[in-house]
């Protein structure tokens, strides 16, 4: 709750774009409003996201829960739940290349984003 009350205070309640980027693993902290205009959901297959995290020395328990999490899509599913679908992009970042995707797309999408022209 205080996080979202930090965003909508600082930032949604302002009616101004503010080219916020927020990097977070639920779509809950987000206040409902018309200022979002983009979620960008990062998947990964079980296996390496597994990999991924051990390496990052998660503990067992928290690897079960984080695979459990990406196995019943529960990011993707509270992203188009709590906000419409159009604006809901599910990427696929398991590879180098998978990321360097990921990155072009973004500014492609960045650029193509339409307060772009109001924004200094």
């Amino acid at each position: 709750d205080a996080i979202n009350d930090y965003l909508y205070d600082t930032y949604f309640k302002k009616l101004l774009p503010s080219s916020l980027i927020i990097d977070y693993h639920s779509a809950g902290i987000i206040p409902d409003n018309n200022y979002v205009h983009g979620i960008f959901v990062l998947r990964c297959n079980n296996n390496k996201l597994y990999e991924r995290l051990k390496n990052r020395n998660y503990s067992e328990k928290k690897l079960q829960q984080i695979i459990q999490f990406e196995n019943f899509q529960i990011c993707l599913h509270e992203a188009r739940e709590a906000f419409d679908e159009s604006i809901v992009h599910e990427l696929i970042n398991e590879t180098e290349n998978d990321l360097k995707n990921n990155i072009e797309y973004l500014l492609k999408w960045i650029d193509r984003w339409p307060l772009n022209d109001s924004i200094d």
